[in-house]
């Protein structure tokens, strides 16, 4: 019995270990999924370089843990004094954990959407939930861009005022 849990929990560090997690931006949502299945669930952070806030909040319903998440959310304030990497993290940082204890498994796919507001050019990383250090990889970060129709309307304002002169 004691070589069966010794498997499981190795196991089980071993799959968090290998797991990727994604962050997308399509819009104003954000999406953070893994590729595998996560043995006790997720345990990461959202670090914001620039300005931007993140709300609205959906979390997975197919394979969800049967514990609610834990939201832990930190200013840029909060995080003054804290040292590398927090300091950096000049919009804030959030920390999710969400999962069943470390012996449930739960499948791969999306974890959780939510609403990002905030300036162009603002970075979301995903992070280490208790270092704080952003994982690396591609897919793991994202940066707010102009949505194609604004771009379209300055454009077009920009041919306006050509015109005028």
């Amino acid at each position: 019995m004691k070589k069966i849990l010794a498997l499981t929990l190795v196991l089980s560090i071993a799959s968090l270990a290998s797991a990727t997690y994604t962050i997308g931006l399509v819009g104003s949502t954000i999406t953070v999924s893994s590729d595998v299945g996560l043995i006790g669930g997720l345990d990461l952070g959202i670090a914001v370089i620039g300005n931007a806030t993140i709300d609205n909040f959906a979390y997975r319903t197919v394979d969800a843990p049967v514990n609610p998440p834990v939201v832990v959310g930190y200013s840029a304030a909060d995080l003054l004094g804290s040292g590398a990497p927090y300091e950096s993290y000049t919009g804030g940082w959030t920390t999710f954990q969400f999962g069943d204890p470390v012996t449930t498994p739960n499948g791969a796919g999306m974890w959780f959407t939510a609403t990002v507001t905030g300036t162009v050019g603002t970075q979301l990383l995903l992070t280490d939930s208790i270092t704080g250090e952003a994982f690396g990889g591609v897919g793991q970060s994202v940066t707010i861009v102009p949505e194609p129709i604004t771009m379209a309307l300055l454009g077009l304002g920009g041919l306006f005022i050509r015109k005028r002169k």
